[in-house]
């Protein structure tokens, strides 16, 4: 059998091992987090710059919007009453004769 000191040896060696062990674990958990933590901080960034370049897009689109309607109300107030404006004239009743031609 073995000497009680050996067997001592060898319980105190596991130990010592498996706290080495713990510690390195702990290390390598708490390297991942931060390094987890700095991927969060920069997809939040580029999350926020997305944001904002969107928000620009709605407000440029918003305005386009205003200028066609202030561009259609333009129109109507310059065309006289029962005229109609030449695209409509063209899609609705391009014959002279008054009748609607169809495309076959």
């Amino acid at each position: 059998m073995f000497p009680i000191g050996l067997a001592l040896v060898i319980i105190a060696a596991c130990f010592a091992f498996a706290f080495i062990v713990k510690v390195i674990a702990d290390g390598v958990v708490r390297y991942n987090d931060r390094q987890g933590e700095q991927l969060d901080r920069a997809t939040q960034d580029r999350l926020a710059r997305i944001e904002s370049s969107v928000e620009a897009i709605a407000i440029e689109t918003e305005r386009i919007g205003e200028l066609v309607r202030f561009s259609a109300q333009l129109q109507s107030e310059r065309a006289p009453a029962g005229e109609l404006s030449p695209p409509a004239r063209r899609i609705g009743n391009p014959d002279p004769s008054g009748r609607s031609v169809t495309p076959h």
